[in-house]
């Protein structure tokens, strides 16, 4: 066996097998040391004083090499922002966790009908933020398995601005990565915009970094679909999908043809 893979090996037909150096990672942000974004995090970390963002963060977005919740945590003083991984948090686990911050006003970033603006929160007060991290069915899983959480009061983050996270597809044009809506609620709270720019840098960097590598812009799901011809129908699951994340684009799409 021995002569046979040597003779084998001669003949040039194991250059495939030849076992590759692994890149060396960073023990922060788990990154290729080539690709690593720590250098862009806020030196000194953001500090917003008692307010906390509690991010429950579904396994399958934990596995992602391009998530950006953990820019929070490392971008924010410590303590300040934590994860949680699970697809169902229990009732004694959301006691439990309100219970060790008491005296705290909870409040769950959730885009729905009765949710109010993040802007009408008292800044003054100690407030922890639950963010759901995942894709959009999955934070609808999450939730939907979570009866702990439904009677935490709604919020959402009202802006005009569009997601820099371009190399992901984001549903719609208001849809915001984990760290932008993060760094959003936490500039509100703190009433403070540079919050937000210092917490975003490593997001930018990564994002240069993935483009310079061959990564390409993804368009978000909305602009892709009011590119359609106007008389194109749309998949009944599509607007469903859509619809639940806050856009009706049937309603975006008559506009448009009335205007012609």
């Amino acid at each position: 066996m021995t002569d046979f893979l040597s003779e084998w090996a001669s003949e040039g037909h194991l250059d495939s097998f030849v076992t590759r150096t692994k890149r060396d990672t960073c023990s922060t942000c788990r990154r290729p040391c080539s690709t690593c974004w720590c250098s862009f995090l806020p030196t000194p970390c953001v500090d917003v004083g008692n307010h906390k963002v509690l991010i429950l963060q579904h396994p399958g977005e934990g596995k992602k090499r391009l998530q950006t919740a953990p820019m929070l945590v490392h971008g924010t003083k410590a303590g300040t922002c934590e994860i949680v991984v699970g697809r169902r948090f229990t009732n004694a686990f959301v006691a439990g966790y309100m219970e060790k911050l008491k005296g705290h006003e909870f409040v769950l970033l959730y885009p729905c009908e009765d949710a109010k603006s993040i802007e009408n929160i008292d800044p003054s007060s100690s407030t922890v933020v639950v963010m759901l991290d995942g894709t959009w069915s999955q934070a609808r899983s999450i939730y939907s398995r979570s009866p702990a959480l439904w009677n935490i009061p709604k919020v959402k983050i009202q802006s005009s601005s569009i997601s820099e996270y371009v190399i992901r597809t984001q549903p719609a044009d208001a849809c915001l990565s984990t760290v932008e809506a993060g760094a959003a609620i936490l500039s509100a709270l703190a009433k403070n915009t540079v919050v937000y720019d210092a917490l975003v840098q490593p997001l930018r960097a990564l994002v240069r970094c993935q483009l310079s590598h061959g990564a390409v812009i993804h368009d978000t799901n909305e602009k892709k679909i009011l590119e359609l011809p106007i008389n194109s129908p749309l998949p009944k699951r599509t607007r469903q999908k859509l619809k639940k994340c806050g856009l009706n684009v049937n309603n975006r799409r008559n506009e448009a043809l009335q205007q012609l």
